[in-house]
């Protein structure tokens, strides 16, 4: 199997994909072109996106030194209830910090993806936009669970929060804007 090229202005993708899979990046392009600039777009595609297999690792994370967005292929294609339901169970998020972002497709396979690959966007829009990276956002003001133990995953869970017009606190919302708006101490 041969790896077709990337659709026009779309985020590349390391091997092949279901349409499914590729409609989830398509949303996902679509819902960040929406609130973010060309440059900052023109940024974010520099980061293709990797599926792998595995068993023992879970998730997705950002290799900033390889601009890539690693994503475990299996959870990737869960539906966003079932990812919030296991995750829930683990102790890590609380109900509804996923899924009320994105309740009509929260039942859809490969919904999980469209969450998580905004969040690791926000990872890779915060470090790459000067100022204090990943001091942003005190995790105590973090909008959930998760993002409440570190910094960096407090804003970018602000971040995926802002992308789909959820409810912020003003400290998180404005960190979020001071980097897209440029804002403040960011370079």
């Amino acid at each position: 199997m041969s790896e077709e090229p990337p659709r026009q202005g779309s985020f590349e993708v390391f091997g092949e994909v279901e349409p499914e899979c590729q409609d989830a990046i398509d949303f996902v392009e679509q819902v960040l072109r929406a609130k973010l600039d060309d440059q900052q777009m023109a940024m974010l595609r520099m980061y293709k996106i990797r599926f792998f297999k595995s068993d023992e690792d879970h998730g997705a994370h950002v290799d900033f030194e390889h601009k890539e967005i690693a994503c475990n292929r299996d959870d990737a294609a869960m539906s966003l209830q079932e990812s919030e339901d296991f995750l829930v169970g683990k102790g890590i998020i609380e109900p509804g910090d996923t899924t009320t972002l994105l309740r009509s497709i929260k039942d859809n396979p490969w919904s999980t993806l469209v969450s998580e690959l905004v969040h690791e966007y926000g990872h890779v829009l915060d470090k790459n936009s000067g100022g204090a990276a990943y001091r942003r956002l005190d995790p105590s003001l973090s909008p959930t669970k998760y993002g409440s133990k570190e910094s960096h995953e407090a804003f970018a869970d602000a971040f995926r929060i802002w992308i789909f017009d959820g409810k912020l606190n003003d400290e998180a919302k404005k960190a979020v804007e001071d980097v897209v708006y440029r804002r403040g101490k960011i370079e």
